[in-house]
């Protein structure tokens, strides 16, 4: 959505071609060009790193108004997978999980994936010049609370999924 003209072209060329398109997206984009292009996708895979506004606005450096009403936008036009970041200590208490599969349920989104931090972006950081090794205090959480998580979502009313 960063370039919402060619991925609007993108994604109804390859719908002409009969393909299934699937958009992947943090949902900061103007809501003109997102609805634009949500005509032209059969899913959307909406990243939710966290409800709360102000710990949004630190880890991310906005806020996440516009994002949530664009959840809104998109589960109301196609079918919609969020798709929870996880990072220990951030964004996987139960309480905040629990949010989150209340909401998707209210606005119709199909799944919850709970996606535990990995360690992938070392590699990239590498690639780009910066220190592969300054990765903060990221972690996953337990393998045994992620699967606590999904049972958390599933009782909201939800498909949950890990990695997935």
């Amino acid at each position: 959505m960063m370039q919402p003209v060619f991925a609007e072209r993108l994604c109804a060329a390859l719908k002409a071609e009969g393909l299934h398109v699937a958009l992947d997206t943090s949902g900061a984009a103007d809501p003109a060009d997102f609805l634009r292009v949500l005509r032209h996708v059969d899913l959307v895979l909406f990243d939710v790193k966290t409800l709360d506004e102000a710990r949004h606005r630190r880890a991310t450096g906005r806020g996440n108004r516009l994002i949530l009403e664009n959840a809104g936008r998109a589960a109301a036009a196609v079918r919609t997978w969020f798709r929870v970041p996880l990072l220990r200590g951030f964004n996987d208490g139960e309480e905040e999980i629990r949010a989150v599969a209340v909401l998707a349920r209210s606005l119709g989104v199909e799944k919850v994936s709970l996606l535990p931090y990995h360690e992938g972006g070392v590699a990239k950081r590498l690639q780009v010049g910066m220190d592969g090794t300054d990765t903060g205090e990221a972690a996953a959480p337990p393998e045994g609370h992620v699967e606590s998580l999904a049972d958390v979502v599933r009782e909201c009313g939800v498909q949950a999924g890990i990695r997935s």
